[in-house]
């Protein structure tokens, strides 16, 4: 899937705007698959890493209680 690729692509080149483009993806995967969807939710949760600066081990749990 394209949704899928970008988002492979924008974790393997990590610019600088990283943040901006994964809420990007982000809109985009939630209008096309749902919210609930595991790549929505996985683009979700790599986008809130590098928002909130913490570290992947304290969301993990956030996620998955989600």
């Amino acid at each position: 899937m394209m949704l899928d690729r970008r988002l492979a692509q924008l974790l393997a080149d990590s610019p600088a705007d990283i943040a901006d483009r994964l809420a990007m993806l982000v809109d985009d995967l939630t209008e096309a698959l749902g919210a609930q969807d595991p790549l929505t939710v996985r683009a979700s949760y790599h986008r809130a890493v590098r928002v909130r600066r913490q570290s992947a081990t304290d969301l993990n749990g956030f996620c998955r209680a989600w």
